[in-house]
């Protein structure tokens, strides 16, 4: 699994290269997960300006995908951010578009929300899980 290969980002867009093995399987409807987070990386690039370092966005809902075509080894993932309608929101919207080299569309995701949270909250319930998984382990 290769994943991003080039990567362009403005202030609430970016654009990404994504480059995957053959030998994960897709199909039309069915993405492989690495694809999968492949292009949704490229939504951190387009968070990159967005707001203080200490925070970060978590997907938490889509409204709708919408399966194309089945993908190739290399695709293009544009993510850009929409305007927030609330002052204030701790909460983000986002669409993704998958192309292919010729410019077909591949996926249109529309509607990713995104919610903040603090770093330091993440790592913590990240440190929680971990010891929790060590102490199920004995």
């Amino acid at each position: 699994f290769y994943g991003i290969e080039q990567l362009w980002h403005g202030t609430e867009a970016a654009l990404g290269r994504i480059h995957l093995s053959p030998s994960l399987k897709t199909t039309v409807d069915q993405f492989h997960p690495a694809y999968q987070d492949a292009c949704l990386q490229v939504l951190g690039a387009a968070l990159a300006n967005h707001d203080a370092p200490e925070h970060a966005y978590m997907p938490i809902g889509i409204d709708k995908v919408d399966y194309y075509q089945q993908p190739g080894e290399r695709v293009w993932s544009f993510a850009q951010l929409q305007p927030v309608t609330t002052a204030g929101s701790e909460t983000l919207l986002s669409d993704i578009s998958i192309f292919d080299d010729t410019g077909q569309r591949i996926v249109a995701i529309k509607g990713l929300y995104l919610k903040r949270a603090e770093r330091s909250a993440l790592l913590r319930a990240r440190q929680k899980d971990a010891r929790a998984a060590h102490r199920h382990r004995r």
